[in-house]
């Protein structure tokens, strides 16, 4: 077989990025994957296949135990490893995925430290048993956390929840139904007022004070009772909080004319933060957060009687009126060609003999969301118009040819050549594409093409082997690596810097970051001022580069010139995490046709060496 001839590769990083997602990659090239961005944890997290003994060995020859605790599965001797491992992050990874089969939660669960406590107190699979020991936990959080698992909390250890020291763990364990003689003592509780009212049988005292309550949210979860009398329900709904208006306008009794009014105020309030959301009030504000969750609520009593609510003004109650099972046809049809796109979605998925003119007319018109579900989803367009799409001036429509099952080559190849990066992209993902077209796009100007060729299963394996062997040659970055650049030429770093940053390296820059705050700050401050606007600038520096490290993110800081005091805080910090780095002192500007690691550059090592 003839050697493979890998196109340029303008994105490498992202190919490496795409190689830790492929279900194909041999382990031995996944073991060379594993110096490089986030492989570690995109190969440790892969549900097939399971990291093997080999792989596993070289993640901890690496230093990457947590990334592979992170793992679904792991060879059993490994997952034991791990289990003990002295880095309580470690043990904490591991005890939110072992379940209960590993015969290790009740190890978890008395773990010295709390977030391995609170870790196995998330887990979905607990043991029952372990629930009581939690909820007693000498830490909040881990008592928190078992609160906040809701309806099957038994009931013994939802009343020691309730009664809790710290009012979060009540507040949390008050979210499902407590037990009615815990009603009163709970409502005279500031922490769990609010959140015990949906479950009060309300009498008319009781309610009259709720809705006077000082807190919006008390008065907010008291308009939304359904025994909540006519008079306080018309108090609330004029309340100074958009969201207990909001709670007044979703009920069932609220009449016409006052959910009109509720609607027209926080219409009003919602335009007035749309004309200047920067200086918007916060009640104009939360009239617009709050108009948009009246689109989201699920209206029961609408879909329990759908027909009189199909042209209603309000979208979310049209929303679940087209949801609604009882809604006559000829509505839900009517319903194909309402304003609002998500409404039509609902209809054309609920008629399924929905002409196709229509359904590609909702097609067309679909805004995107980030569910990424879309009409096409909902209606099983024909071969032949699948096929035309392939031609379409949208190139939204054109990815829907790759839908036809019996696409022809002539047209996948057409479309992997597209002018639109999602089409390419969504070329790369299909099963059916070639091998040849593959390595084709992992040399993509867009690197999430490149990275989704790299992921195919279909690359050929000599492929991958290639990509690893150019990666070693052309010195990407590795994780943990770091860099400080310094020196009189800004140029020269800068040159360095980018170049290093091509290489996959994070880039932080003392100079440029300092150079945007001037520009936002306005005029030339004084010499004291920019002084401390220096000192705000490297302090957030020095922040990032430490979240950096703690993430084995590689990573090139620009500096410019360091004194001796600032080298040996570099050397610290670097020391304390664990990591090599090497001080690189520009002193030239780049020229052209001129190797930069000779003669502009005088590299200094540290870390490990003498």
């Amino acid at each position: 077989m003839d050697p493979i001839r890998l196109p340029a590769l303008e994105h490498l990083p992202a190919v490496l990025e795409g190689l830790g997602r492929n279900a194909a990659l041999p382990e031995e090239l996944a073991v060379r994957l594993l110096p490089y961005g986030q492989a570690p944890y995109r190969l440790a997290r892969r549900e097939e296949p399971a990291p093997g003994t080999a792989l596993c060995e070289a993640f901890l020859a690496r230093g990457e135990a947590l990334a592979l605790a992170h793992a679904p599965s792991l060879p059993p001797d490994f997952a034991a490893r791990l289990a003990a491992d002295a880095d309580p992050e470690v043990r904490a990874a591991r005890a939110g995925r072992e379940d209960a089969t590993s015969g290790r939660q009740a190890l978890f669960a008395s773990d010295p430290e709390a977030d391995v406590r609170v870790a196995v107190a998330r887990h979905p699979g607990l043991r029952a048993e372990l629930l009581a020991v939690l909820a007693a936990d000498t830490d909040a959080r881990v008592r928190l956390t078992v609160a906040e698992r809701g309806p099957e909390l038994p009931e013994d250890v939802l009343r020691v929840l309730l009664a809790d020291a710290e009012p979060k763990v009540r507040a949390a364990a008050c979210r499902r139904r407590p037990p009615r003689d815990l009603h009163a003592a709970l409502l005279a509780d500031p922490a769990t007022r609010r959140f015990v009212v949906p479950f009060l049988a309300l009498d008319p005292d009781t309610a009259a004070a709720l809705a006077v309550d000082p807190d919006e949210e008390v008065r907010a979860k008291a308009a939304a009772h359904p025994a909540l009398p006519a008079g306080l329900r018309d108090l609330l709904a004029r309340d100074p909080s958009p969201e207990v208006r909001g709670r007044v306008f979703v009920r069932a009794d609220t009449p016409p004319e006052l959910r009109a009014e509720i609607h027209a105020w926080l219409t009003e309030g919602a335009h007035r933060a749309d004309e200047d959301w920067e200086n918007a009030q916060d009640e104009d504000v939360f009239c617009e957060i709050a108009l948009a969750f009246l689109d989201l609520e699920p209206y029961p009593w609408v879909a329990a009687d759908p027909a009189p609510y199909a042209g209603s003004p309000y979208p979310g109650m049209r929303r679940a009126a087209a949801l609604g099972e009882r809604l006559p046809a000829p509505l839900l049809r009517a319903m194909l060609a309402d304003e609002d796109p998500a409404i039509r979605m609902i209809a054309l998925e609920r008629t399924p003999d929905a002409d196709l003119s229509t359904a590609e007319d909702i097609e067309r018109r679909h805004v995107r969301s980030k569910s990424g579900d879309r009409p096409a989803d909902h209606f099983a367009f024909p071969s032949g118009t699948l096929r035309r799409f392939a031609a379409d001036p949208e190139p939204h429509m054109r990815v829907l040819a790759l839908r036809d099952p019996e696409l022809p080559a002539e047209l996948l190849g057409r479309l992997a050549a597209d002018e639109d990066r999602t089409v390419r992209r969504a070329v790369a993902e299909d099963s059916r594409t070639a091998p040849d077209t593959l390595l084709r796009l992992l040399g993509d100007g867009s690197p999430s093409v490149a990275g989704a060729a790299a992921a195919s299963p279909r690359l050929p394996v000599e492929a991958m082997r290639a990509a690893l062997d150019l990666t070693a040659a052309d010195g990407t970055a590795e994780r943990g690596g770091a860099v400080v650049l310094c020196g009189p030429s800004a140029a020269g770093r800068d040159a360095r810097a980018r170049d290093l940053a091509r290489r996959g390296y994070t880039r932080l820059s003392l100079d440029e970051d300092l150079r945007d705050r001037l520009g936002r700050e306005g005029p030339d401050p004084d010499p004291e001022a920019y002084q401390r606007l220096r000192a705000d600038v490297e302090r957030e520096l020095w922040c990032d580069l430490g979240e950096l490290l703690s993430e084995r993110e590689p990573v090139v800081v620009d500096h410019g010139v360091l004194d001796p005091d600032t080298v040996a805080r570099y050397r610290a910090l670097f020391e304390s995490h664990g990591r090599p780095w090497e001080q690189v002192h520009v002193e030239t500007d780049p020229a052209p046709r001129q190797d930069p690691d000779r003669s502009s550059y005088d590299r200094r090592e540290f870390g490990d060496r003498p």
